[in-house]
């Protein structure tokens, strides 16, 4: 049967299809000869992508190297591996695939089944993309790093401090975390931000320049750093409880010390949603992750958060998204979405 597919797409689109790869910080366009098809894989062409601040990030990183980036897709099955039983050609299926292979920023793309969801039914297509990693990174933090149950009104009686609130996962992770009852309290510093938070979800609202004024002597058991930790660290120790728990998601630019943290007995976190993947640890949670994601945002309990939407993926509008998020002042996603048209 893959065989049968792979000489249809052949005659279709050719054995060789359109990718856009970053190489020396540039934004380049070629043809790419398809991945071989493992029995767990899926083949799918893309219809729209979302671009990160990690696409940004690697693209920094390109040394005289051609990578294709990417990890954000929604598209349709195409063809699948041998051992695949739970989609079938034809179905439209979204996720944030994996750092350890070709990513989304191409026509026809490979990923691992355990890694995707039938897409949701009830969203504007352009918009799905936007979805998979904010939301996975977020589900995640609430259930696997905070211990968490994601059951409605669950939680009622915690709390949660979120540190830079107004990106695309501590959008996902307000929202998330209302659903489930926490008592939020969020970070942002633009009016924008403040606007999307309050449109988005409830949350007690912190200008970021004012934190220390605006808690006092408030501590939380639960804080979400989704910045910068070598900024934030200091402050963390200020208003963490004893035994606390934060889970980071970002890099630090410079050596943090943790000392403050260990006289508090707190635990320190780091949330990476690429670990399963990458470590074949556990990969089908996520594809069962993104089901309950996909019930509820068609359920209209959680939304996606796109704010900036390029038709075509090419060259110059993906050049485009990553210049807006090298900016650092995006709030919610960026998608784009239709055709790959050689240039």
């Amino acid at each position: 049967m893959a065989k049968l597919f792979r000489e249809i797409l052949n005659r279709i689109i050719g054995p060789k299809h359109i990718a856009l790869g970053v190489e020396n910080g540039k934004v380049i366009q070629f043809l790419k000869a398809r991945d071989a098809l493992k029995p767990d894989d899926l083949l799918v062409q893309i219809k729209s992508v979302a671009v990160n601040p990690i696409d940004f990030k690697l693209a920094n990183k390109t040394e005289n190297k051609k990578v294709i980036l990417g990890f954000d897709a929604y598209g349709v099955v195409v063809n699948k591996g041998d051992k695949v039983t739970n989609f079938k050609i034809g179905d439209k299926v979204f996720y944030s695939g994996q750092n350890n292979r070709s990513g989304s920023f191409q026509e026809l793309q490979v990923v691992d089944s355990h890694l995707a969801a039938q897409a949701p039914n009830k969203i504007d297509t352009d918009q799905i993309a936007s979805i998979p990693l904010t939301f996975l990174t977020a589900y995640e933090i609430l259930k696997e790093q905070f211990n968490f149950k994601i059951e409605r009104n669950s939680q009622i009686g915690e709390e949660l401090l979120i540190i830079n609130g107004s990106g695309g996962v501590g959008l996902a992770l307000l929202q998330l975390a209302n659903y489930i009852g926490l008592k939020v309290t969020t970070t942002t510093s633009s009016t924008d931000g403040k606007n999307i938070i309050s449109k988005l979800g409830n949350a007690t609202i912190i200008d970021r320049t004012k934190i220390k004024t605006a808690l006092g002597q408030k501590r939380f058991k639960n804080i979400a750093l989704l910045y910068d930790p070598i900024v934030y660290i200091d402050l963390i120790s200020e208003h963490l409880q004893a035994f606390g728990t934060v889970v980071s998601i970002v890099d630090s630019s410079q050596k943090i010390d943790l000392t403050k943290l260990k006289e508090l007995s707190a635990t320190y976190k780091q949330e990476f949603v690429f670990t399963k993947a990458l470590m074949n640890f556990k990969k089908e949670t996520q594809g069962k992750y993104l089901r309950d994601i996909a019930l509820l945002l068609d359920a209209g309990i959680i939304s996606p958060v796109v704010t900036t939407n390029l038709s075509g993926i090419n060259v110059n509008n993906l050049q485009k998204s990553l210049v807006m998020i090298g900016s650092q002042k995006v709030i919610g996603k960026i998608v784009l979405s239709g055709e790959f048209k050689k240039d």
